[in-house]
Parts: C-alpha cells; sequence; structure tokens
C-alpha cells in the first residue's frame, strides 16, 4: 500500500517540433497560464522534443487551452508522484529537479563504477540506468537513501506521435498515452517495502494534526520490533517544497523530529530503575523521604516537582508520582559507569534503525561525578534520546527485557514482487532480567492508575507508561523556557502489543499535554486492529 499515493493530474504538455509559430502560441499561452512570456519562449525552443509546461490544471485552463486549437498542445494525465492521502512526509522524504552540474557529472564516465554521492548513496549507473538530464532524484529521506532502487519506477508510460517515413506527424491532433510497463528497460523497477502499517500511521497523523504543532510520534510492534507509525510535526507538501525554505530554518518542517535527540526529563527515570532494580540496589519493599529536595553536595540542591515534598513513600509511590529526590538518591547508587552500562543495553548510547542509515552520534556524556549523575538521573543535562529510542526502550521493558534493533525496511521487491534482497530482523538480547522486566511494568502500570500519567489510562484494555517533562534549554518568543512534555508507554496492559512514544515540544508537562495523545491513539489503534474483541 502506497505511502505517496502517487496519482495523475491534467497537465499540459507541448511538443514544439508540431508547432508553426511557437511565438504566437506563447503569447496566447502566457494568458491563459499566468506564466512570463520570455519563460514560455525559452521553452518552446523548436530543438526540444517535448515539455511538460504545466501540471495540475484548473479546468478553465484546460477549457481555454482546447479552445486554442493549436497543434502540438496536448492536455494529457501526468503523474504527480505525492498525491492527497500521502503519508509520513519526513520519513519517505521528496524528489526534485537535479541540482546544477548533477547530470553533467553523472555522464563524464562510461564505466560501471557506481556514483556515490556525499551522502553516501548510491545513484545509480551511468551507462546502465541512464538518467536523463530532467529527471527528479530523491533529497530526503527513504527517497534519497533508496534512489537506486526508486528511480526506476518514474517513467512507467510515454506519449505516441506517429510519423511518415519523413520524419513528419501523420496527425498532429492525434497524440495519446503509450504504456511502456512491459518494455525491457523497466523491468527494474523495484518497491521498498516498509514495516509502516498506513492505518495506524494515518490514525497517528491524524490525532498529531489536532493536538501536536510541533512534535513526534513513533509506535513500535512489540512483538517484532517493527515501527508501525513514525511522523514528526510541523509537515510540509512534498509538491511544494521550495515554498518552505525561506522559513525552514525557523520552525524546521523538514526535521524529522522523531530521529531528532531532546532531552527525555523524567521518562529516564525509567533507565534509572531498571538499572537499580537489576543490580540489586533497590529494595520493591524499601522507602523514602521527599521533604521537597534532594542535597547532591554542598553547592548543589535539586527540588522536588511537588515543592512542598511528598513525604514517606514506597518505591512504587516514588515510580508512580515521579519523586525526584527518590531518583537522585538511587542514581548516586548506581553511578555514572552503571547508568551508561544500562543505557546501551537499552540501546540509547547509539540511535540505529534497521533499513534507515543515521548519522547521529552518540548524545549521553555522563561524567562520573555527583552533579553530573543527579542531572542525568532526572534526564536532563549529559543526556539526550530520539523518540524512537523511547518506544524502543518501552518495547524492550514490555518484551520481557530483551532489546532488539528497532526496523523500518523489510525488503525490496521487483515490480513482479518478487524479493531481490531483505533486511533481517536485529539480534536480541538481554538488557535486564525476565524479572526486573515484570516488576518495572508493574511500575509504569501505577503511573497511569495512580499516579502522573492518569490521563494516560485506557479503559478496559489498561496501559501502562511513564510521564516526562524536560527542560529543553530553549526560550519561546516571551523568554519564557520551552518544555518537552513526554509519554512513553504500552498497551493492552496484560498482552502488551503496541508501544508508544509521543513527545509534545512547548507542551505544559507529560501528564497534561503528552499522555492524553498517548490514549487517544492507542484507543484509535485498538479500536482499528480489534483489540476489543481479543481481550474479552
Amino acid at each position: 500500500r502506497s505511502l505517496t499515493d502517487t496519482t495523475y493530474e491534467p497537465g499540459l504538455i507541448v511538443f514544439p517540433v508540431l508547432m508553426s509559430e511557437p511565438e504566437r502560441v506563447a503569447g496566447k499561452l502566457a494568458a491563459i497560464l499566468k506564466m512570463p512570456f520570455p519563460e514560455l519562449i525559452s521553452k518552446l525552443q523548436k530543438n526540444k522534443p517535448a515539455v511538460i509546461l504545466k501540471k495540475d490544471l484548473t479546468p478553465t485552463e484546460i477549457e481555454q487551452i482546447h479552445q486554442l486549437g493549436e497543434n502540438g498542445l496536448c492536455i494529457l494525465p501526468v503523474k504527480k508522484r505525492y498525491g492527497p492521502a500521502a503519508l509520513a512526509e519526513h520519513l519517505v522524504g521528496y524528489v526534485a529537479p537535479m541540482a546544477p552540474g548533477v547530470w553533467e557529472e553523472m555522464t563524464i564516465t562510461r564505466s560501471k563504477t557506481p556514483l556515490v554521492w556525499n551522502w553516501g548513496g548510491v545513484l545509480g549507473w551511468s551507462e546502465e540506468h541512464g538518467y536523463g538530464r530532467q529527471d527528479l532524484i530523491g533529497v530526503k529521506g527513504m527517497e534519497r537513501i533508496y534512489e537506486e532502487d526508486l528511480h526506476f519506477s518514474s517513467d512507467a508510460e510515454g506519449v505516441l506521435v506517429l510519423k511518415d517515413a519523413a520524419n513528419r506527424p501523420l496527425n498532429p491532433t492525434e497524440i495519446r498515452l503509450r504504456n511502456l510497463v512491459s518494455a525491457p528497460e523497466f523491468f527494474n523497477r523495484r518497491k521498498v517495502v516498509l514495516t509502516i502499517d498506513r492505518d495506524i500511521q494515518a490514525v497517528v497523523e491524524g490525532v498529531m494534526d489536532q493536538r501536536i504543532p510541533r512534535g513526534a510520534v513513533v509506535v513500535m510492534d512489540i512483538a517484532t520490533r517493527e515501527v508501525l507509525a513514525m511522523a514528526s510535526r510541523p509537515g510540509f507538501d512534498q509538491n511544494k517544497v521550495a515554498a518552505y525554505l525561506d522559513e525552514s530554518t525557523a520552525v524546521g518542517v523538514f526535521r524529522n523530529r522523531a530521529l531528532d535527540y531532546y532531552y527525555p526529563g523524567s521518562v529516564f527515570k525509567i533507565v534509572v530503575m531498571a538499572a537499580a532494580l537489576n543490580e540489586g540496589l533497590v529494595d520493591s519493599k524499601e522507602t523514602f523521604f521527599c521533604p521537597g529536595a534532594f542535597t547532591v553536595a554542598e553547592n548543589l540542591t535539586i527540588p522536588c516537582w511537588k515543592k512542598e515534598g511528598h513525604g514517606h513513600l514506597t518505591l512504587t509511590e516514588a515510580f508512580a508520582q515521579s519523586c525526584n529526590p527518590v531518583f537522585l538518591e538511587i542514581g548516586q547508587r548506581l553511578g555514572a559507569p552503571l547508568l551508561l552500562k544500562y543505557a546501551q543495553y537499552f540501546g540509547l548510547t547509539q540511535a540505529q534503525l534497521l533499513g534507515y542509515p543515521l548519522s547521529l552520534g552518540p548524545a549521553l556524556q555522563i561524567p562520573n561525578y555527583p552533579g553530573a549523575v543527579a542531572n542525568a538521573s532526572l534526564g536532563q543535562k549529559g543526556v539526550k534520546i530520539t523518540p524512537l529510542m523511547v518506544a524502543s526502550l518501552m518495547a524492550t521493558l514490555a518484551g520481557s527485557g530483551e532489546y532488539r534493533m528497532p526496523q523500518i525496511v523489510k525488503r525490496i521487491q521487483d515490480q513482479s514482487n518478487q524479493i531481490i534482497r531483505e533486511i533481517a530482523p536485529g539480534v536480541a538480547h538481554r538488557a535486564v532480567a525476565p524479572s526486573t522486566a515484570r516488576e518495572l511494568c508493574g511500575l509504569l502500570s501505577e503511573v497511569t492508575k495512580t499516579g502522573t500519567g492518569k490521563e494516560a489510562w485506557v479503559v478496559k484494555e489498561g496501559s501502562a507508561g511513564k510521564t516526562g517533562s524536560a527542560q529543553s534549554g530553549q526560550q519561546d518568543v516571551s523568554g519564557e523556557e520551552i518544555i518537552d512534555a513526554w509519554f512513553a508507554g504500552y498497551a493492552p496492559l496484560n498482552y502488551p502489543r503496541y508501544a508508544v512514544a509521543v513527545l509534545v515540544e512547548g507542551g505544559e508537562s507529560g501528564g497534561s499535554s503528552a499522555a492524553p495523545v498517548f490514549r487517544e491513539i492507542i484507543e484509535k489503534v485498538l479500536a482499528l486492529k480489534g483489540e476489543n474483541e481479543g481481550n474479552k
């Protein structure tokens, strides 16, 4: 099922060789199409065989062009790479015309040496595959990474003009489409099959468009660790990339926030607790006291989010209420080496995604002294991870403590759906003992039942997870610090199937801004997939 929703739109194709007076026709077209006369003249040179002059014609333009009755003007369906139902624009990316000089560089050599560009991808073979000067190439996302495979899917049709022996058109007005799919040169057309579930992706994007102006959501299959949905906001129209270029640096519309590093805030307390439980440094029956702050060192005291303090609480209550002093104490017991060790076990020290090469370097740097460990224990300075990593962390715990690298591409197929190559699932390794994972999942369920994540509780099916409210270090236009609100969780509670990470840039808190988004997405996904019946 296509994520690009490739469709067709009416376009004006001009054959200058069939026109007797190009300048006169250009004058008429300039008025109809609202295009500059000099631009039209340059495109209607006699030495050009055919030109797609304009796509997506309006009904009025079509009628006016027909009324001209000029030879060489033909309105035909023109393929549109991204249709109205296109999804996952940040993941898919987009295509664009070749930059000046690229085509010339590609055709310098006639050898079969692959042409490798600065982003590390192979554009193709200049001799075997023959890029045309006007061809589009992948610039971002999957379009760029899999350019060599996807390029051949563009020219499945051509335009047929019948000529006589003197190369003159037999009937200049009789121009029609010709299907070229059966031609041998198109046997190499390929498909990149992703793990994305189109229905779940549509649910996620629909909810985000209503609730998250800026942020990201990732949905993973807990059993397979396949990414079922990945969305980032703000979005953009893949057909009108140039319209965003002036403002892209300000709002980052092309950023795939699902793969960007952020401070995770209290979400990282999951790692702190997992490490402490697995190492036997805390006991489930242990009690703590929160006076409202924790003194890390002589000159460093860190407050709890609840200013008056939580008083006496159990380990379960401390986790459910996300009590800072308790986690600061536990973090000091662990120290930086153990924190980093378990972060690595959970796949948080290096961004990885099967089928989608990532160039992000490590973003965990925790010096082994009390202040640095304290900040890291609260998911702040020294700790940055991506929404994808957060979803993977939740899937690892819900999957009995076994980590496996997330996957986004399943295989490459030819036009006959024969498999050309497959991407094997990642090799699993144990992050924490199954008993630790079970105990932590019990703590996560208390967050949604009685703690800071009650807004994420899913009626009937149940859910578990963790809130987070991270200081971003950035300020809004009024000078207020921007808070990144998180919720990471899974559902259904008794037979976990979906792990979800929600990030809301500029939210109020994880409990009020991100948790309700998680609940709405999960409820719609479970209804979509018939989980209600399964739970009965």
